[in-house]
């Protein structure tokens, strides 16, 4: 039987690259969503409506798409896919993870305690669900330590706490920021948060899939972060690193996935390189976001790893070989003030050069804007994407030309 029907749980408009891979691949594309985004309307052959936060009904009605027409694997680019998608393909008898290792990368407590008991180099860290808690953890793990809930993702809810805080005052701003009715990414593992020792160094991301329980990497994302919310400000593909460096990453790397049994699939493990070695931020279970997979990792490399992750869902062979050796990077605009965007003006000037391979505009003129914490998906307006001969020249063509865009703010 031909493995070539792929089903797409919950696609993001951002992801629309990999919807293109997919159609590059001739691959017959189900969506499973609450609804379709008329984006996805000319790539898909088939449209299923289902609410993926309920399990139940979700597996009762895939499994009567399964009776129809068989899907030859599942698939998911975003975090609250991740656990669906095992849950679907044990069910279907499709090829996926175990659910503790989709859960390891959902929830960061239990992240945090199969990494403990596989020995791994980790920061301390403790579970909180109490104000009473949070006391008790902030003492254990010492300041200044990172406080953000056990679900949640895409650098959202994340606070960096020092000595000198009023807890109860943070504690109070947490609840807030990590409210699932302003949020449904925190309607998942909702009023649990953790306390991590603040770690020291710089971060990097690494990429790649897994198949059939082996890994297979991409490469090492250098990546900038905000220092008060931690929103991620720009990404370099492939990181400036030593050889003895990207090698003890990549071991430690491999020990987290095999800790977690992570054994098909695209993977983004974020690590702090300390003075102590590379330490385990976060594992995310998808392709990495921010426009490194459709973007940076194929303009470095030559590797589609979206291909890659697609073609572990269907057990197809697994194909990243390098195929030349430049550097690409994108790096965001972010609002300062609150208001109502009125321009943005300065893309034009770029758009000629041939080091600059997109401009990615993420809000429109008349967008309100709103700041962390408050919002954690609203201060970044556009993203200039580079490629260049190294690394090092499309960082720096990428931080010369952010500069260039000015944005105006009114209220």
């Amino acid at each position: 039987m031909k493995k070539n029907h792929i089903l797409i749980l919950n696609p993001s408009p951002k992801r629309l690259r990999a919807l293109e891979v997919a159609k590059e691949m001739n691959l017959k594309i189900s969506i499973a969503d609450t609804k379709l985004n008329p984006i996805f309307q000319n790539y898909i052959n088939r449209f299923i409506d289902i609410d993926l936060t309920k399990i139940d009904r979700t597996l009762s009605v895939l499994k009567t798409e399964h009776e129809k027409e068989s899907f030859s694997g599942v698939i998911t680019f975003l975090d609250r896919g991740v656990e669906p998608s095992s849950i679907i393909a044990s069910n279907l008898g499709l090829r996926g993870n175990p659910l503790l290792a989709a859960k390891a990368t959902r929830h960061k407590y239990l992240l945090r305690e199969t990494l403990k008991k596989n020995g791994i180099k980790q920061p301390r860290f403790q579970k909180v669900a109490s104000y009473e808690d949070f006391v008790e953890a902030a003492d254990y793990v010492g300041y200044p330590f990172i406080f953000k809930p056990v679900g949640s993702a895409s650098s959202k809810a994340i606070f960096k706490v020092e000595e000198n805080t009023n807890l109860e005052k943070i504690y109070q701003k947490m609840l807030i920021a990590s409210d699932p009715s302003l949020d449904l990414m925190f309607s998942l593992y909702p009023n649990t948060y953790i306390v991590e020792q603040f770690m020291i160094g710089n971060e990097f991301s690494v990429e790649g899939v897994a198949s059939e329980g082996e890994i297979y990497f991409a490469g090492i994302t250098e990546k900038w972060k905000d220092e008060n919310y931690f929103i991620e400000q720009k990404h370099l593909f492939p990181a400036r690193l030593t050889e003895f460096d990207e090698n003890i990453i990549y071991s430690t790397a491999k020990s987290a996935l095999s800790a977690i049994y992570w054994k098909c699939g695209a993977f983004h493990l974020e690590l702090m390189l300390t003075h102590d070695g590379p330490q385990i931020v976060e594992i995310n279970g998808r392709l990495g976001g921010d426009y490194i997979t459709t973007h940076l990792v194929e303009l470095a490399r030559g590797v589609n790893i979206i291909k890659a992750s697609y073609s572990a869902a269907l057990g197809l062979p697994i194909n990243i070989k390098q195929k030349w050796d430049k550097g690409a990077c994108v790096h965001f605009k972010f609002a300062h003030r609150e208001g109502v965007l009125k321009s943005l003006n300065g893309a034009e000037h770029l758009k000629d050069s041939p080091h600059i391979k997109d401009i990615i505009f993420e809000k429109n003129i008349g967008d309100l804007i709103r700041l962390p914490p408050k919002k954690f998906d609203e201060c970044r307006l556009v993203g200039i994407v580079t490629q260049a001969d190294t690394s090092e020249q499309a960082l720096n063509v990428a931080d010369v030309s952010i500069n260039q865009i000015t944005a105006e703010i009114t209220d």
